[in-house]
């Protein structure tokens, strides 16, 4: 979700909802690892947006006749 921050910004915001399967395995591999990656894995792709959007580079996302 993007939104406008107050410093006239834009603000990027994900929700990103989980649970690993395997019931008991899932959970203590929740705990132990997937946490942690998943917020590396939002993180970076946050910095990748970023740098397209302040870049020439998001122009070739848009259709020229939009």
């Amino acid at each position: 979700m993007f939104t406008r921050s107050q410093s006239g910004g834009t603000l990027a915001r994900d929700v990103f909802d989980y649970r690993a399967p395997l019931g008991p395995l899932g959970w203590i591999a929740e705990r132990l690892f997937l946490t942690a990656y998943m917020r590396r894995f939002l993180l970076r792709r946050l910095r990748v947006l970023k740098t397209i959007a302040e870049s020439g580079e998001w122009m070739q996302f848009v259709s020229p006749s939009a």
